[in-house]
């Protein structure tokens, strides 16, 4: 494995020549110079670095061997990470006059080296984390020894009951690099906000998803610690200027089977609420289950049977009026009173708009039957927008 990259050998170069005045060089396990204090050197082979490699030990060459090899005095010192030689280090200059720095040097060297292989390993480990996420989520995983125990050394414990939260975080900013920005701070305020057992991953669709860990085993509260957190975790991303973001809970099921099943719910439930509830930022799949469930009935009305009362009530509503009526009566629970406040209108005029309806579908609204067939009908609709 090759520990040492250009811009590494340039950031080795730039802060040990702020340690000390001196001109310093790094070079790979080939000898080649990859960083140096002098640009005009980068590419050339190092002997000094040769003899290092060879020997895997320090080497000082005074004005007499460096007259004899036609190169520099100087020391060089083997950068090790892991055991292993990554590089070599060298410092121009009399021995006598650099020895008491060429330790120094060594240490920040592999500091810098063994940071960065400790952050490509974090990586390497945060990205094998999320396929196996993305494997228990699309409902790939299976509890078979070879999965568990790969899970195991993730740090993964399979056996905590979760529950998925979907994250969908957009920029205001259409700026791709502004977009990138607003992603990572939201990215790292959920990551900051997450109990130890919690799992995070990017979907393939770029949405986020959280396996939450379940707090409450008892019937009919697996939910609450979820719910409480999504709460405030919406607080929060709403706080990152030119953030917009929306986030919807699946039911709770047991199980790697049940934590697929619960990131479904909450998939189509996120869809469902963008649509009928454009405005809320917290999607609950109990709370949307009727209009996640005729988005899946959406595709196979193919005649428009069940749309087609709501439909007529949209082709004569050249002012919109009529729609805003209907949906008000909705959102009033059926209050006539309640539903001509929530319009700033006299109950009469009301009642005429109500009569409209009644001829334009076929629905009367004081009818709870007909009330229900076209609030389906207005569901059905907007869902197969």
């Amino acid at each position: 494995m090759e520990y040492l990259n250009k811009q590494l050998a340039h950031e080795i170069v730039e802060r040990t020549a702020n340690i000390i005045d001196r001109n310093i060089n790094v070079m790979d396990q080939r000898g080649v110079i990859m960083g140096s204090s002098d640009p005009e050197r980068i590419g050339q082979i190092h002997k000094g670095a040769l003899l290092v490699i060879e020997s895997e030990e320090k080497v000082e060459i005074n004005k007499e061997e460096a007259r004899l090899l036609k190169i520099r005095p100087g020391i060089n010192l083997p950068i090790t990470v892991n055991g292993k030689i990554a590089g070599v280090i060298g410092i121009t200059g009399i021995p006598n006059e650099v020895r008491n720095y060429a330790e120094l040097v060594k240490m920040a060297a592999e500091m810098i080296l063994t940071q960065s292989f400790l952050m490509d390993q974090l990586q390497w480990d945060k990205r094998l984390k999320e396929e196996v996420i993305n494997q228990i989520i699309h409902g790939e995983a299976q509890a078979d020894p070879l999965f568990i125990d790969r899970a195991r050394r993730l740090g993964i414990n399979l056996e905590i009951p979760r529950i998925a939260i979907l994250i969908d975080i957009r920029s205001e900013d259409i700026s791709p690099e502004n977009m990138s920005l607003s992603r990572q701070k939201a990215v790292s305020l959920i990551e900051n906000s997450m109990d130890l057992d919690d799992l995070l991953a990017t979907t393939p669709l770029m949405d986020i998803v959280l396996l939450k860990r379940v707090m409450h085993k008892e019937q009919g509260r697996e939910m609450d610690h979820a719910i409480h957190f999504a709460k405030r975790l919406a607080q929060k991303l709403d706080s990152i200027p030119g953030v917009s973001c929306k986030i919807s809970i699946g039911d709770y099921h047991g199980g790697l089977e049940g934590i697929a099943k619960s990131y479904h719910l909450a998939r189509r439930t996120m869809d469902a609420g963008r649509v009928v509830q454009p405005q809320t930022a917290l999607y609950l799949h109990h709370e949307l289950a009727l209009p996640v469930l005729l988005s899946r009935l959406a595709g196979m009305d193919e005649h428009g049977i069940l749309r087609s009362p709501y439909q007529r009530l949209i082709d004569n509503d050249r002012k919109g009026d009529l729609t805003a009526t209907f949906q008000a009566f909705i959102a009033s629970n059926g209050d006539v009173n309640l539903t001509a406040e929530r319009l700033f209108i006299h109950r009469n005029t009301l009642r005429y708009r109500l009569g409209v309806i009644k001829e334009i579908t076929g629905k009367d609204l004081k009818n709870l039957k007909d009330l229900f067939e076209l609030y389906i009908s207005m569901l059905l609709y907007r869902l197969d927008r």
